[in-house]
């Protein structure tokens, strides 16, 4: 399966979990062995975003200056939060590829002007955190 794949079944599985109200690792680790997946980027990308959903919830909630967090949409909400655990924790994956991913993934999947909203959030948490 390639990257961008890959992504794809992250997002639905995270999305998933999000909706379902079980972002704990027990939780990931049943819909991780469901869809047959031990190893590689999408059990390490859903690891990191669970070790780190705190953090990354918080510079969501930063970077959204005028959006609380419970009020975006669940769809674009979990796209950032893979996008932020990729940026923030996967040093192998180059950060406009994760936010160009991420754009693409709002496109597929979310409203007709959430991509927009999706990059400005990323591109602002990536200020907030220095990276820029």
């Amino acid at each position: 399966m390639d990257r961008r794949k890959e992504r794809d079944l992250a997002f639905k599985l995270l999305y998933e979990m999000t909706i379902k109200k079980e972002e704990e690792p027990s939780q990931a680790k049943i819909y991780l062995q469901r869809e047959g997946v031990s190893e590689g980027y999408i059990p390490e990308v859903i690891e990191r975003y669970l070790e780190n959903k705190e953090e990354i919830l918080a510079l969501i909630q930063t970077s959204s200056k005028k959006w609380d967090v419970s009020r975006i949409l669940k769809l674009d909400i979990t796209i950032l939060k893979l996008a932020l655990a990729e940026i923030l924790y996967m040093q192998d994956i180059p950060m406009g590829v994760s936010i160009n991913e991420a754009v693409k993934l709002a496109k597929k999947y979310s409203g007709e002007d959430s991509y927009k909203f999706v990059n400005g959030i990323l591109k602002q948490a990536t200020v907030e955190r220095g990276l820029q």
